[in-house]
């Protein structure tokens, strides 16, 4: 197995996405067990299929593989068809978090600055519909739970059994794809989830 990591480096307020809310306030948090914020890997894979994708169509990786070669479907699988049952493909993307080393040093805090520190790593916006006057439509009001710009990586790991030689290629496709995505999570539209992704192999 070959690991890289994927350095996500958020420059703008982020909003994971969840879909998930209490009522009008709050709507989609997302964090993981330990209540640190973290974007979930089928996330991180949806919107890097279709960079992979997008970049294969544009014709930028024609220097970097075997002609015929179908990436998107090699790296991330195919789905189910009436004719044929779905093919897994080679890579296994994990969930982005903080690193080892900050989560660590936040669960070692005594509880009070804990509970200061996570508080500092969320942000409320507040948002309203218009109406035609130019005026707040009644129960329009909505609170929107955010986090505050920062880094996270992910572990994105091959798990075929190619030679080195293909995998460091398979990986250099993968990185030509990465300006394709400038942002993750919800209400990308409205200039949340602003990102840079880069792809290392170290963390």
């Amino acid at each position: 197995m070959t690991r890289r990591y994927l350095h996500c480096q958020f420059l703008s307020y982020w909003h994971p996405g969840t879909g998930g809310g209490l009522g009008a306030w709050w709507d989609g948090r997302a964090r993981s067990m330990d209540e640190l914020p973290v974007v979930p890997g089928r996330t991180l894979k949806g919107v890097l299929r279709d960079a992979v994708d997008r970049a294969e169509s544009l014709g930028w990786h024609s220097q970097d593989g075997i002609a015929g070669e179908r990436w998107t479907d090699r790296l991330f699988g195919q789905a189910a068809t009436l004719s044929r049952s779905s093919v897994p493909g080679n890579l296994r993307i994990g969930s982005a978090g903080l690193d080892e080393m900050t989560r660590t040093a936040i669960h070692a805090l005594e509880q009070p600055q804990k509970v200061i520190a996570l508080r500092g790593m969320r942000a409320g916006l507040n948002q309203t519909a218009i109406d035609d006057s130019g005026i707040a439509k009644d129960g329009s009001l909505r609170a929107l739970e955010v986090y505050v710009p920062m880094p996270l990586v992910a572990p994105i790991d091959w798990i075929g059994e190619d030679d080195a030689a293909a995998i460091t290629v398979a990986f250099k496709v993968l990185a030509h794809s990465l300006p394709l995505v400038d942002g993750l999570g919800a209400h990308r539209t409205r200039g949340l989830g602003r990102v840079a992704l880069t792809l290392e192999t170290r963390l």
